[in-house]
């Protein structure tokens, strides 16, 4: 199993690029094209050109507002990438149905996994509201399968963004790619860094992508009485700060868009289930460093020949610094990927629909196989502590009862806390902030 990484730039130079690999063009390949430079009608002539060298290649990919390659992401280009097999077969699969979550789940598993255990790359449409749904009848339906993937991503206008298997792309379809073999490993899981504030809420009315009604309060009402209305009015940005989290388990966030502060609903980037049990969420800095650390560790400790990975767009606006400090620890290994919408992450035995992940999955035919790491620990992780310095000062200076009361009940634990506090994660660079902002309050 190996993977080759190529930055598209015409045939030529591409042609030029796979006599240097010494590819067996004949073999059957899995190819992943992800692009930010090009219109579906720009990407799907691409993916002709590269069907006509590598005539057995299984074509599937998506836009992007920029790339996974090298350990960076990058913007304004196009990745090409090649993983070749010894033993797994490889296949792709192009579906209308993304109007009918349980009919999409049906033909995925009828016509594409048809029983079989193995890894799925799933690209979904931009405009998808149905990934909960989606990912939890794939659960119960395909319990020996791994996806990774999502929503396809898109630089400026959702509606020009597209997916594509073989040489044709959609922006309303859905396109997969199955990998499959007795002897196929697979480690995947995601980093995310998102935590609890606050207690349990009851979804008790939504409309499709909508929620309507939380705790018989209207959308917005409940939203903004977690926070400050009056900050919120003045800048809706501040709603990218705090997502919603499901799954108290493993803390799943969703965008939430207060930009619709005149209406009654908050719009989410999904559709929630009937009955959901939502928190309101921040993003912890020691808990990002946390995840990662397990998932090096374990990178570093699992049979691995190739690594795909994924992130959300909306964590390079969120958080900036730390999704680039996230790629760049994997520098020195052939991972590659692209940025996405909305994402289907693993962790343990049950494949999740997200936000604001950082997705990845490692794959091996061979069980002594193992990615080349740095020997040493993570580096430069002050990135993390600079993303969320505008969520800590708009919790320190908010007039809300309760971020105040609990922040004021902290206030101890804050001061004596050498490495991290146990309810709000803040290190010892927050702490500081914490005692400046408490000095220029009571003057």
């Amino acid at each position: 199993m190996k993977v080759y990484n190529h930055l598209y730039r015409d045939k030529r130079k591409f042609n030029i690029f796979l006599n240097a690999t010494g590819l067996d063009r004949k073999k059957q390949t899995l190819v992943r094209i992800h692009s930010s430079v090009h219109s579906s009608e720009g990407l799907s002539a691409i993916a002709k050109e590269i069907a006509e060298l590598l005539p057995n290649a299984n074509i599937i990919g998506c836009s992007t507002p920029g790339v996974i390659c090298d350990g960076r992401i990058m913007e304004d280009t196009c990745l090409v990438s090649i993983a070749t097999f010894d033993g797994c077969s490889v296949e792709t699969f192009c579906s209308d149905l993304t109007d009918n979550e349980k009919e999409l789940c049906t033909e995925l598993s009828e016509k594409l996994v048809r029983g079989r255990n193995g890894f799925m790359l799933l690209f979904l449409p931009a405009s998808y509201t149905k990934g909960i749904k989606l990912v939890e009848l794939m659960n119960k339906r395909l319990p020996g399968v791994q996806i990774l993937g999502g929503a396809a991503g898109f630089k400026k206008k959702r509606r020009n963004a597209y997916v594509l298997e073989g040489t044709v792309t959609s922006g309303t379809a859905a396109a997969a790619a199955f990998v499959s073999a007795e002897q196929l490993l697979i480690y995947g899981n995601f980093v995310c860094g998102a935590d609890i504030s606050g207690q349990s809420h009851n979804v008790t009315k939504t409309h499709k992508s909508r929620i309507l009604m939380v705790d018989n309060q209207s959308g917005t009402e409940w939203y903004s009485g977690l926070l400050d209305k009056s900050e919120l009015e003045k800048d809706p940005d501040l709603s990218l700060l705090f997502p919603i989290i499901r799954e108290t388990d493993i803390r799943i966030p969703f965008f939430v868009d207060y930009e619709r502060k005149k209406e009654e609903h908050l719009t989410l980037s999904c559709e929630l289930p009937k009955g959901s049990v939502i928190y309101s969420g921040y993003f912890n800095p020691q808990k990002t460093l946390d995840e990662m650390r397990t998932v090096y560790s374990d990178i570093k400790n699992s049979a691995s020949e190739i690594l795909f990975a994924y992130d959300c767009q909306s964590r390079m606006i969120v958080m900036h610094s730390c999704a680039k400090w996230e790629i760049e620890q994997f520098a020195s290994t052939n991972i590659s990927g692209a940025l996405l919408s909305g994402e289907i992450v693993r962790r343990g035995n049950k494949n999740y629909y997200a936000n604001f992940t950082f997705a990845i999955a490692g794959l091996s035919e061979n069980p002594d196989a193992h990615i080349p790491l740095r020997s040493r620990d993570l580096i430069d992780t002050s990135a993390i502590a600079q993303n969320n310095i505008k969520a800590v000062n708009y919790l320190l200076t908010s007039s809300n009862k309760q971020l105040s009361e609990q922040l004021e009940y902290q206030h101890d634990k804050l001061k004596n806390s050498l490495l991290r506090n146990e309810a709000l994660g803040l290190d010892n660079q927050y702490c500081y902030l914490y005692d400046a902002s408490i000095r220029d309050l009571t003057r």
